[in-house]
């Protein structure tokens, strides 16, 4: 499914423009499933340095593809140490810098491997809540060091977490709610999921404003919710050979999913 640029998104992504720009740490947290991993992974477009071999020239299509990488994307581990962290961040720092650099059209190679790690200008760290404090230490170490914007990633309540260690906390610079999607900028969201999957919302007006109501108010704006309903939809259209999507399919998919508190 193609990756739809949402208002939270772009005001994720202008938070994220702003933690490189002034290479302050920034906290981004948000209750499970409204979309803070995908935002960042498409914000910082990673999956293409994955592409990318540092022993070859670019060509002119994948120069134009790493000119739109804005960051290294890093998952915390769960069984996480200093070390670890330490050498995986600099291979993915290293690994940026020099693609962006060639990007730019420098062909140096001794000149690259000396900038590559400092020319990495932001390091999002992904499921933040797992790292314990020794890490989080190595992790401001770096960034001390590098002088990069860093983004942590992670649950409500880990801006109160992170206050207990002063060193780290006295060097954020932005926090950031990524909130549930309003209902004018949910419903791109409901459409797209209807043509991926080739699903069709009935076309009476009164029964079409009660089907979008019935999804709203069990997914409240939650992308991941909403990914889990339209899978038991489709299920449910193809297990009674239905064309049409009104309330009493979403009523009935509903009630077919497990939801947690944290949805």
């Amino acid at each position: 499914m193609d990756f739809l640029l949402t208002k939270e998104y772009l005001r994720f992504a202008e938070f994220a423009n702003a933690c490189a720009q002034y290479r302050y740490i920034g906290l981004c947290y948000g209750t499970p499933g409204v979309g803070k991993t995908i935002s960042a992974k498409h914000y910082s477009a990673y999956n293409s340095v994955n592409q990318y071999d540092r022993m070859k020239m670019v060509d002119a299509t994948m120069q134009q593809q790493l000119q739109q990488c804005k960051a290294v994307f890093h998952t915390a581990e769960i069984t996480n140490n200093p070390q670890r962290l330490k050498v995986s961040l600099f291979n993915k720092m290293q690994l940026l810098g020099t693609a962006l650099l060639q990007a730019q059209g420098k062909t140096d190679i001794a000149q690259i491997a000396l900038e590559s790690v400092q020319a990495c200008p932001l390091v999002i760290v992904d499921e933040a809540d797992r790292l314990k404090i020794n890490t989080l230490e190595q992790l401001r170490d770096i960034y001390d060091t590098y002088g990069f914007g860093l983004i942590l990633i992670g649950m409500p309540g880990m801006e109160k977490r992170l206050m207990r260690y002063a060193q780290l906390y006295s060097r954020i610079g932005f926090a950031h709610e990524f909130r549930p999607l309003a209902k004018k900028d949910f419903l791109p969201v409901i459409s797209q999921f209807c043509r991926s999957l080739d699903i069709t919302l009935t076309s009476n007006s009164d029964q079409y404003e009660e089907t979008i109501t019935t999804i709203l108010s069990f997914s409240g704006g939650n992308f991941r919710l909403t990914q889990r309903l339209f899978g038991q939809i489709k299920r449910i259209l193809q297990i009674n050979k239905l064309d049409i999507v009104d309330k009493d399919v979403v009523e009935a998919a509903r009630n077919l999913l497990i939801v947690g508190s944290g949805g």
